[in-house]
């Protein structure tokens, strides 16, 4: 359709009718009234007025209608996308992050070694050969087509080593580099978290993927290998595997070793001495010596004033520990049983905590072995003053340990603690203690370990 002359605009505009000032001010009104008029968009098109397609001849009915043509718009910069592996954690990250991501979930791994093969190339430097796991070529159509679309891909899977791998074979998958920065961890899924992992992307970690790529081919190596053998040769149904069969054997030696047991008969002394410089009397146990290997040995025994510690059993103490100095032995508290301040004694009892540290302290700087033994039921300021501070810790099987009992517990709180909470065995898996001894293996255990941390010269660590 040809453009409008300036000459048949100035015809028109001469044919119209001039508006009166009440026209015009009606005009206006109804022009107020009406709603502002979308901004075109598209390109400015000229028609023919009626009195010019009359002139020429042209019915407007048979005119076809013009095309209407748009303008190029410049693209819009895509969002940022972050895969995690769950869609509950996708959903609450998509909630921190805001507009401008996309989050969505891997839903786990997306590749791994076939079932059917041994998936190893042993022949080729151990090469893995991996392929995407079964039912989940959907999954990664739709991601790679989200990653196409995104500016910018996070991989945000776990903070470990199959969230490590499941980001390499993503980054893989999705035609990313392995070596850019697009790898982001969340210590805690809450907003300052998110906004945290996001702000501080990495590279993938290959020492972790590795690892885990480690595992897999041994998982596959042990176990495709010796499970059909031992099918073949003991029955169907065993397995063999990379941690059951170490842990099978371990329980094998266990059980051997059980049987093999011969018991011993051992002896304990008791005494019940009475200082002369003092009137109080109290409980000792001897034990001097650990196959031929001397020591000074300072017991605490619960049997004597339910094991509460006063002014006499401190005074023995410090004189042990200075004795074990001046005779370079090795130190050993064994503690039958003991509990708090003797708080009839008042202040003497309470200062014997600072005097018993300072002593084995003192006695620990010159260069002496110092040892403490938990037996039975050991709580209060002597665990958690010179018996704590021991670098060498060890208890029982059937000891309890804590600084607060459960009957303290009870009645300050009002709460019944958890059974077993003070069990040898969470002590040591809290680091308090350093292992934990048979009481038929104490003599044996205690030379081993008296040969192990004291070297040559027993007295020196």
């Amino acid at each position: 359709m040809a453009k409008q002359t300036e000459l048949e605009l100035t015809a028109q505009q001469a044919a119209q009718p001039e508006e009166t000032p009440a026209k015009k001010t009606a005009a206006k009104k109804t022009a107020a009234q009406k709603p502002a008029a979308k901004k075109a968009t598209t390109k400015k098109t000229t028609t023919k007025t009626k009195a010019a397609k009359a002139e020429n001849g042209e019915s407007a009915a048979k005119k076809p209608a013009a095309k209407r043509t748009t303008k190029k718009t410049e693209a819009k910069p895509g969002t940022k996308l972050v895969i995690v592996e769950s869609p509950a954690k996708a959903k609450t990250i998509g909630k921190y992050l805001g507009r401008g991501y996309t989050v969505t979930a891997s839903m786990g791994h997306i590749r791994d070694l076939p079932a059917s093969t041994l998936g190893i190339d042993v022949e080729h430097g151990y090469t893995p050969k991996y392929i995407t796991i079964k039912g989940k070529n959907a999954l990664v159509k739709d991601l790679k087509a989200e990653a196409k679309k995104a500016q910018t891909v996070y991989l945000a899977t776990d903070p470990d080593r199959e969230g490590e791998a499941i980001s390499w074979h993503l980054a893989n998958v999705l035609g990313l580099d392995p070596t850019a920065p697009n790898r982001v961890t969340f210590d805690e899924i809450t907003k300052k978290g998110v906004q945290e992992g996001m702000a501080h992307p990495r590279t993938i970690d290959m020492d972790l993927f590795n690892a885990q790529q480690a595992r897999r081919a041994l998982d596959r190596l042990v176990g495709y290998k010796l499970s059909p053998f031992l099918w073949h040769k003991v029955r169907r149904g065993l397995s063999a595997g990379r941690v059951q069969s170490v842990a099978v054997r371990i329980i094998r030696d266990r059980e051997i070793e059980i049987e093999n047991f011969k018991p011993e008969e051992y002896w304990n002394i008791d005494a019940n001495l009475k200082p002369r410089q003092s009137g109080c009397a109290f409980n000792a146990r001897l034990t001097a010596q650990a196959d031929g290997t001397k020591l000074v040995v300072a017991m605490l025994m619960g049997t004597f004033r339910g094991g509460s510690f006063g002014a006499a059993e401190g005074y023995k103490f410090v004189e042990a520990a200075a004795r074990a100095a001046k005779k370079r032995y090795p130190f050993l508290a064994y503690v039958h049983g003991t509990a708090g301040i003797r708080i009839q004694e008042g202040t003497h009892g309470v200062i014997q905590m600072p005097r018993c540290t300072v002593a084995v302290r003192r006695y620990i700087e010159s260069g002496g072995l110092y040892l403490v033994l938990y037996d039975t039921n050991s709580f209060a300021g002597p665990v958690a003053s010179f018996l704590g501070c021991a670098p060498y810790q060890f208890a029982v099987r059937s000891s309890n340990i804590g600084f607060a009992g459960p009957g303290v517990i009870k009645e300050t709180t009002g709460m019944d603690i958890p059974p077993k909470y003070h069990r040898s065995y969470r002590a040591l898996s809290r680091g308090h203690i350093q292992g934990i001894w048979d009481r038929r293996q104490i003599r044996a255990n205690l030379k081993q370990a008296l040969l192990t941390m004291g070297g040559r010269n027993l007295y020196y660590r």
